[in-house]
């Protein structure tokens, strides 16, 4: 098991505990970082309130994949799955990272972060679940063909 990221039981870490990874790439305010031990990618996405609450979402594919994906759209396809991924999985962290989450959806008056998004006022443009990040990948790897 990693010591440094814990890639086999997580997907998640919040800004109360971030794993120290290197930086590989960035894109409009999402940053692809590694972990030195064991070489899993992750997605650092830093959100309001001053973009003062970051989170890391574990990334599924290679760098390459999130530079072809990061040119749609300026990255907004990367930071809807980023969100999309935060909505669907944050429940299923400890208590007190999501102790933490709830401290800043607060912040963000319940609405100004992608767990409250109102949807209907605000849709997403490209996707509207994590899972459907594979069509953009599988895009990226037709393409390498």
């Amino acid at each position: 098991m990693c010591r440094t990221c814990e890639s086999e039981s997580r997907s998640i870490w919040t800004y109360i505990r971030l794993p120290e990874l290197e930086q590989v790439r960035v894109a409009n305010w999402i940053s692809l970082k590694l972990c030195p031990e064991c070489g899993t990618l992750w997605c650092f996405v830093p959100y309001e309130p001053y973009a003062s609450f970051s989170f890391l979402v574990k990334w599924p594919y290679d760098e390459k994949c999130f530079g072809s994906i990061a040119e749609i759209g300026d990255a907004r396809v990367l930071h809807e799955w980023h969100g999309a991924f935060l909505r669907e999985n944050w429940r299923s962290l400890a208590a007190d990272e999501i102790e933490a989450i709830d401290r800043w959806r607060q912040r963000t008056y319940m609405s100004h972060n992608p767990i409250d998004k109102d949807f209907a006022e605000y849709p997403n443009e490209y996707l509207s679940s994590a899972s459907e990040i594979v069509r953009y990948a599988e895009n990226t790897f037709n393409k390498s063909l």
